[in-house]
């Protein structure tokens, strides 16, 4: 039965991580060509991917969390864009497994930058004085998605300005994370 009919649709969250693989595949692609373009002087070629790269990374993101918040509670019909939001709509023990992998470093991710130096806080990394520079821890999961909770909806519209600076590395790496872990865990 489909949508229309009135009943809510199980979604194949295998499909939904496998879309997330293909955009963050893209987004990689994407993202190099971006720099190639700086090599190559086009400034045209260089906006476009510094802006659909992380528009990409999002919305592998947020797809993946959809499929996380189907298969652990149960949400047929995840709604929205905000990456905080859709994290927050999974139970405590998903939540868990995703911070411990995050911890663990199971994403290796496609970017070259190393993850310690990405996931600072924006707070270390803002830093004004010693003692808010040496107050450093790497950033959780769930910090990384509130800093980058907005990137899909206002990534967008660069002429507005957004605030949000997303990092393409972080975004790959989160990614990863969320991809690598629903595969470990499909069967259970």
């Amino acid at each position: 039965m489909n949508a229309d009919d009135g009943e809510e649709s199980v979604f194949d969250t295998d499909y939904m991580i496998d879309n997330a693989a293909g955009l963050q595949s893209v987004a990689v692609m994407v993202d190099r060509e971006g720099k190639a373009a700086l090599d190559r002087c086009s400034r045209i070629d260089f906006i476009g991917s510094f802006q659909a790269a992380p528009i990409l990374w999002a919305l592998g993101i947020e797809i993946a969390l959809k499929a996380w918040v189907c298969r652990s509670s149960k949400s047929n019909r995840p709604k929205g864009h905000d990456l905080l939001d859709l994290f927050d709509e999974l139970d405590e023990k998903t939540q868990h497994l995703l911070e411990e992998a995050w911890k663990c470093g199971r994403g290796k991710g496609t970017a070259d930058d190393p993850i310690p130096e990405m996931a600072m806080p924006r707070k270390v990394l803002e830093a004004k004085t010693l003692q808010e520079l040496t107050d450093f821890r790497l950033s959780s999961l769930r910090e990384l998605l509130e800093e980058h909770r907005k990137v899909f909806v206002n990534w967008r519209y660069l002429h507005e300005m957004p605030r949000e600076r997303p990092h393409p590395g972080v975004l790959d790496k989160v990614l990863t994370v969320l991809i690598d872990t629903h595969r470990k865990h499909r069967e259970n």
